[in-house]
């Protein structure tokens, strides 16, 4: 992008979707204080292959307001399903480029939670999509 400085990337959150055993995606997406995603799709991603993508500030102001509102803190460190065959979301938290707390999760756990895997399932396939075309 022409004009815009970055800052430096400093890791805030690593979005993981390991396979199942049918056709879900799975990807490794880590997002950056400055707005930059590294992304790396695996199986059934939306894009196979790896790709940086840019948040807009807007996007990026989105993505710090659900972390926020997540508390991940306070989240267990796993919340898991009897079924072997689904797929988990790994989630490594970051403060100040340092990591903060790993949460794996399959199913169940706080609303928040679920809908905070919601919005960032959403996101990564907006943007592979969009580099896809």
């Amino acid at each position: 992008m022409a004009g815009v400085e970055r800052t430096e990337a400093i890791p805030i959150l690593m979005f993981q979707k390991t396979p199942c055993y049918g056709t879900c995606p799975a990807y490794n997406a880590t997002f950056y204080s400055n707005g930059k995603v590294y992304y790396e799709g695996l199986r059934y991603a939306p894009l196979q292959d790896t790709a940086t993508f840019y948040l807009s500030g807007q996007q990026l102001h989105t993505l710090q307001k659900q972390l926020k509102d997540l508390k991940y803190t306070s989240l267990d460190d796993s919340y898991l399903s009897p079924y072997t065959d689904l797929p988990s979301s790994y989630f490594t938290f970051y403060q100040n480029g340092m990591e903060a707390k790993r949460v794996k999760h399959q199913r169940g756990g706080p609303d928040a939670l679920q809908q905070f895997v919601t919005y960032l399932e959403g996101e990564v396939a907006r943007l592979a999509t969009e580099k896809n075309r």
